[in-house]
């Protein structure tokens, strides 16, 4: 729920990566974004081509170099005040530096799908266009209408848990209980 960038900076930013027009590559691209983050901004969008619905993900600019400048900041705090944590703290950057490459994100998305698809689940992974997909730019299908994977399965824990008779609170108590249990038994087996 960050501030929206303005519509006139995006539109440069999304024919400059496209190398094109915008007009040529969309026949309408909402100027309010469905949602802003820090590291971008997603809208909606209908491809020129073929009328087909989609949402383009537009990376803020200045998200890779801030975020560049908050680990900097973050490391030298690690180093000095808990350096134990220094190689976890290496992992976790290594995972965030992936999010700054949207041909990344695209790829993990297709392959998500393709997996989905063979396992048989009713999941929907929104189709990827790879030819309007760049390092700062994402184009995706826009899946319409929808439930939000986590709204199913909120519903889903409430379903469970009105079967069961207690109250979804309690379920997660359950489950949580019941995983630190397995977690336990395996720890004492030696797993790590």
């Amino acid at each position: 729920n960050l501030p929206a960038r303005a519509y006139a900076e995006v539109r440069a930013q999304v024919e400059a990566e496209l190398d094109a027009p915008l007009e040529s590559i969309f026949s309408h691209f909402e100027h309010e974004p469905l949602g802003c983050a820090s590291i971008g901004q997603t809208h909606r969008a209908v491809l020129a081509a073929d009328g087909r619905r989609v949402v383009v993900k537009v990376q803020n600019p200045a998200a890779e170099r801030t975020f560049h400048g908050d680990v900097f900041a973050l490391r030298s705090l690690i180093h000095v005040f808990a350096p134990q944590f220094e190689p976890a703290f290496n992992e976790i950057e290594k995972q965030f530096a992936t999010e700054f490459d949207y041909r990344l994100e695209a790829r993990n998305g297709l392959e998500v799908g393709r997996n989905l698809r063979e396992a048989r689940l009713d999941v929907v992974v929104p189709g990827v266009h790879e030819a309007l997909t760049t390092r700062r730019l994402l184009v995706m299908d826009e899946i319409f209408p929808s439930v939000p994977l986590h709204t199913a399965l909120e519903r889903q824990a409430e379903a469970i848990a009105r079967a069961r008779g207690i109250s979804k609170e309690e379920l997660a108590h359950t489950e949580r209980a019941a995983l630190e249990a397995e977690a336990a038994a395996a720890r004492s087996r030696g797993a790590p």
